[in-house]
């Protein structure tokens, strides 16, 4: 078993974090192996990302605007990437070249390049390229000495947002959209509560995000609002991901993490047990 974020991307915010290693340390105390992991260096999350927004808004995002009704309004973060993949071609490179090497953001730079309509052949392109990251992903698992029975990760890098907040943090969704692209099962089980006291930032989040070398507009769309003050009691969660056609699998080790974290209580505080999961019910 084991755990892992998008490295140098959009890391978890502190609540987010703590939820996981909560989570991890709950499994170790509960007699199971953790891990960290490596993911394959060529099928990376970032490249999957890249690879996957292309891939949803191949259309120009004709089809979930197809959806809404006259005069409706669009969600914040649809309404940018709308705008963006219909920027005419040569005014989309004049933005790529302004983000890559005025604002030095290569991450922002480098999904924004090619987030345009594409053709049928280009689409068949990036089709085939989505399967060689599943086919890099799958021989990763089963490669020896990592036959892991599932990953543990962040649903997202923050707890619920305000609202319209995705107009900023629409691009930070990589940790359920790698395992859509790569089509892995996946399930999300509650963990905790945003609490003021312990998640509170360290710094201004831009000093945090450089601290940890992801300082991009991908993660600071999302971090700018994080505020563990005012998101004090909203539910955090973690994911439970196991491969293709393992639902079965996946809803067996959620029942394990369940378990394991209704008998864990941290051993500096006494905190924890089976308060975690009911409050969230009750």
């Amino acid at each position: 078993m084991l755990h892992t974020y998008i490295p140098g991307v959009v890391p978890p915010t502190p609540a987010i974090q703590r939820a996981v290693s909560t989570t991890a340390a709950a499994l170790k105390a509960a007699g199971h192996s953790v891990t960290e992991i490596s993911p394959p260096a060529n099928a990376d999350p970032f490249t999957c990302l890249d690879l996957a927004s292309q891939l949803l808004n191949s259309d120009g995002c004709v089809t979930f605007n197809s959806h809404r009704h006259t005069c409706e309004p669009s969600d914040p973060g649809a309404d940018q990437l709308t705008r963006i993949a219909n920027l005419p071609r040569f005014v989309r490179y004049l933005y790529y070249l302004y983000i890559r090497y005025i604002r030095r953001d290569v991450k922002w730079a480098t999904l924004i390049r090619n987030f345009s309509p594409k053709s049928a052949a280009e689409n068949w392109k990036l089709v085939a390229r989505r399967e060689s990251a599943r086919a890099a992903w799958h021989n990763w698992w089963d490669a020896e000495g990592q036959r892991y029975d599932f990953i543990l990760s962040p649903v997202n890098a923050t707890p619920a947002l305000p609202h319209k907040a995705m107009r900023d943090a629409v691009s930070s969704c990589g940790y359920t959209f790698l395992w859509n692209m790569l089509d892995y099962s996946a399930g999300v089980i509650p963990v905790s509560h945003v609490d003021p006291g312990k998640d509170s930032l360290s710094a201004p989040y831009k000093t945090v995000l450089k601290q940890l070398g992801s300082d991009n507009a991908i993660a600071r769309g999302a971090w700018m609002h994080y505020d563990a003050a005012k998101m004090a009691g909203l539910p955090t969660a973690v994911q439970i991901i196991g491969r293709r056609w393992q639902e079965e699998k996946v809803l067996g080790c959620m029942e394990v993490v369940e378990k394991a974290l209704e008998q864990y209580k941290d051993p500096k505080t006494g905190e924890g047990g089976k308060y975690q999961l009911m409050d969230l019910i009750d």
